[in-house]
């Protein structure tokens, strides 16, 4: 055998050993990498699953327990008032007292509202945040709740459709001019309602978005509070 054909031989057989050793390592590498795949696969979802029955479970949990001593407490009377249009007086009311209720029966919607943004009035249904003004003050009112209970049917409002708000001292009527999903508030006219809620799911309020629904006042009655 000349030295040319000697080297071509050693070098192919030295080729098929390196290609012997590479496919006896390669199942060690693709075992575990299909195992990492499959258990993604399959435990991602339902950890997801559980974490959204987590947050469902424990607001509806908030609504039945005891509240302790240093809880605010919650009151669910109120007398609707029929009014739509002239002047009203705002009647004096506690933190967590129920004010109202908004209704929208293209989407389903119907939640209680209660003053003030705390875990209580969260506990019961939506909360209007106090920092804001109130149905027939001529600004922008703001109302909070969870996508897994007093606004678990936000989502389905669309643009175009009417919202009642219906209070102690009149009924207000809204269109709504936008729904959008944003990472803060959306920028608010006067005489405008603003629902907002979480996106709803596993880790919603950590996406750092939150559903808000925008309707503007088409009518009801200017309203002052009693002194």
């Amino acid at each position: 055998m000349s030295e040319d054909n000697k080297s071509t031989s050693q070098f192919n057989n030295s080729k098929r050993k390196s290609h012997k050793k590479h496919y006896t390592v390669l199942p060690y590498f693709s075992t575990p990498i299909v195992y990492v795949l499959v258990s993604l696969i399959a435990i991602v979802p339902i950890c997801f699953v559980l974490m959204n029955v987590a947050v469902t479970a424990v607001h509806s949990a908030q609504k039945t327990l005891t509240p302790d001593f240093c809880d605010i407490t919650a009151s669910s009377e109120y007398k609707p008032s029929t009014k739509s249009s002239g002047t009203a007086e705002i009647p004096k009311f506690s933190a967590s007292k129920k004010i109202g209720k908004i209704v929208c029966d293209s989407a389903g919607l119907n939640a209680g509202v209660y003053y003030g943004l705390n875990r209580v009035s969260l506990r019961y249904g939506a909360a209007l945040n106090a920092k804001t003004a109130l149905p027939g003050q001529s600004k922008t009112v703001q109302v909070f709740g969870y996508s897994s209970t007093a606004f678990k049917a936000l989502k389905n409002v669309k643009k175009g459709d009417t919202l009642s708000f219906e209070t102690e001292w009149g009924t207000y009527t809204y269109s709504v001019t936008d729904t959008s999903a944003l990472e803060t508030a959306p920028s608010a006219s006067d005489n405008e309602l603003v629902l907002a809620s979480d996106l709803g799911g596993a880790f919603s309020f950590q996406n750092g978005k939150m559903l808000y629904v925008t309707a503007r006042l088409v009518s009801g009655p200017s309203a002052k509070e009693v002194p």
